[in-house]
């Protein structure tokens, strides 16, 4: 054999055998999946859970639909999904930052329930937004920011759907159509849901807006800042949720 080929035999045998020892050295780590990556990137994992799980029914009639759950009386016209879903404040929390000014953070939950709320004044204009001030207007006066919002908000609810990745299992019923005939439908209403607590992000929300929380508290999630571990004593008979965020 000649020496050149020799010699490039050699280089690929020390090739092959240093990958195999990287290889055997990241082994137990893994190597994430294309799955992995995705759900890494739009949901990344919290090292805690800030409240703890609940189970929650989904039902049909409820005040998000505009229709009182005994079907004797409707809600008022001027009750709007914005006063039904978000704080006053649009569910801002209060932040005193290092320079002593208090500013406004998001969180998400409430910047989702924000995003539809917009979305969903573009098709039930009456019944979406506060008549009043809102925070979540559909329509701000220029067409094409208004067109970014929209597009912002769609993508932004897709990812949280797919961070939430909610697995009830939900079995079709039968239901009699426009036609009278029987027909099989799934619709998601009456099964038994695994969530987390809103309460919580509703008080501290509200409480903020007493106590601003430091801004050297904070870190990723409400529940790694100990944001809801401050009491506001106060807050708790002042800080009663709408209807459609009591467990029933």
């Amino acid at each position: 054999m000649p020496p050149s080929r020799r010699f490039l035999y050699s280089i690929s045998a020390a090739i092959i055998f240093l990958l195999s020892i990287l290889i055997v050295l990241t082994s137990d780590r893994g190597f994430p999946s294309l799955t992995q990556q995705f759900q890494q990137h739009v949901c990344p994992a919290s090292p805690s859970e800030p409240t703890a799980p609940i189970t929650r029914k989904f039902h049909s009639l409820s005040p998000l639909v505009g229709i009182h759950p005994d079907a004797s009386q409707s809600y008022s016209a001027d009750t709007s999904w914005e006063s039904l879903l978000l704080p006053q404040n649009g569910g801002m929390l209060r932040v005193q930052t290092s320079n002593d000014t208090v500013t406004d953070y998001g969180i998400s939950m409430f910047h989702q329930l924000h995003c539809l709320t917009v979305l969903r004044g573009l098709i039930f204009p009456g019944t979406s937004q506060h008549h009043g001030a809102s925070t979540s207007p559909s329509h701000s006066g220029d067409a094409h920011e208004d067109a970014v919002h929209w597009a912002h908000c769609f993508d932004y609810i897709a990812q949280a759907i797919i961070c939430a990745a909610d697995d009830t299992i939900e079995p079709p019923h039968s239901v009699i159509n426009k036609d009278g005939k029987r027909v099989l439908v799934i619709d998601g209403i009456g099964h038994k849901h695994q969530c987390r607590d809103p309460g919580p992000l509703w008080r501290a929300v509200l409480g903020s807006g007493t106590h601003a929380v430091a801004v050297s508290d904070l870190k990723s999630t409400v529940g790694d800042s100990g944001v809801l571990q401050k009491g506001w004593s106060e807050c708790e008979d002042g800080c009663l949720m709408p209807q459609p965020y009591r467990v029933e």
